[in-house]
């Protein structure tokens, strides 16, 4: 007769946005060996993940060596925190994502020119955010962090934007158009 061992639980909690609503469908990953806590010292490579369910909850189940794990969690529109350290064996881990902005719209571009030639970008807080530009001229721009950002256009072979909207607030969970 064969005996089967349950894996120990390495961490369990929630998954919450910025307003403490459950994030549904969060990535959750581990690493281990740290015992001091301190992030530096967890090494970088994931032992463990596991998907938060539909109200954010999550269950990490396996073996890691040291007393200490770290957590990081991931989910589209939300920013990527920092790991949190925890004990291993932590059952009421809360674990917060930032949520993001995106900034939309349509180009009405020449006829005849090519979607090839037409770059898009946002600039926010030093960062630069490529935009998704569909045949129809429609763009989509994610995953920008809450703050003040710019939107621009370059056609291929001007050193200039054609088009820029400087000032635009990005704020967390919303979309501008």
């Amino acid at each position: 007769k064969r005996e089967v061992t349950e894996m120990p639980t390495l961490a369990a909690g929630y998954v919450l946005d910025d307003r403490g609503s459950p994030v549904p469908d969060a990535v959750i990953e581990v690493s281990g060996g740290g015992a001091s806590g301190s992030p530096e010292e967890f090494a970088a490579d994931v032992r463990w993940s596991a998907v938060a369910d539909g109200m954010g909850r999550f269950r990490l189940r396996g073996f890691v060596e040291g007393e200490r794990i770290a957590l990081c969690a991931s989910a589209p529109g939300h920013l990527r925190p920092e790991r949190l350290v925890v004990p291993r064996g932590e059952k009421k881990v809360s674990l917060k994502l930032s949520r993001t902005s995106s900034i939309t719209g349509k180009l009405l571009l020449p006829a005849r020119m090519p979607l090839d030639d037409v770059r898009l970008w946002v600039e926010c807080d030093g960062e630069t955010i490529p935009g998704l530009l569909d045949p129809s001229g429609t763009y989509r721009v994610g995953d920008i962090r809450p703050g003040t950002a710019s939107l621009y256009v370059l056609v291929a072979g001007l050193d200039t934007p054609v088009y820029s909207v400087p000032g635009l607030t990005a704020k967390a969970g919303t979309e501008i158009n």
